[in-house]
């Protein structure tokens, strides 16, 4: 897992493991946690209160040296003011209709080596937003910006739905089949 760092009005500090989840999950839930709910969401387990609670408290101080009006709540566990995240800013692309510049900025999924549940759902439900509005709204190039991102690759379903709108002569066409081929092949 590589070393997350929160930064601020007073510079930067390296966050524990389970910190850039436990910001990550805070924003989208404005009214709060309860200890039950943030532990599962964590740590996949509702009885997981005796780790998250000295987290918390280690979130809290980093927290604090950089934001004072950042510093997370308990009871329920929550942020004292709204935060915008990558991901809001990423799904607000998308709802806007700019499908090429979500596709532009999704540049990785979010977390990517977390296995926290909640992490897990978050980062499943705005892959999921992003791919739904580029195969039901995109145009072609967008399409094809996103079948030529990481998330899109190998996706066959976005493969033949940019093969179904390019036209018969496009150039494109050849490397699209050969490549749902090879993915067919692997199967």
């Amino acid at each position: 897992r590589a070393a997350a760092v929160l930064t601020g009005g007073a510079g930067g500090s390296a966050l524990g493991a389970r910190h850039p989840e436990t910001l990550a999950l805070l924003p989208p839930r404005p009214a709060g946690y309860t200890a039950h709910e943030l532990a599962d969401a964590v740590y996949g387990d509702v009885d997981a209160v005796s780790p998250l609670r000295p987290e918390m408290v280690r979130l809290r101080h980093v927290v604090e040296a950089l934001d004072p009006t950042l510093v997370p709540l308990s009871r329920p566990y929550r942020l004292p003011r709204p935060v915008t995240l990558d991901l809001d800013t990423l799904v607000g692309l998308v709802d806007r209709g700019a499908h090429r510049a979500a596709v532009r900025a999704g540049t990785g999924p979010a977390l990517p080596s977390s296995t926290a549940p909640g992490v897990v759902a978050l980062r499943a439900e705005v892959a999921a937003t992003v791919r739904d509005a580029v195969l039901t709204g995109g145009s072609i190039d967008t399409l094809m910006a996103y079948a030529e991102s990481t998330a899109g690759r190998d996706d066959v379903r976005v493969l033949l739905e940019l093969l179904r709108r390019l036209p018969p002569a496009s150039p494109r066409r050849t490397h699209l089949v050969a490549h749902l081929e090879a993915l067919e092949n692997r199967a």
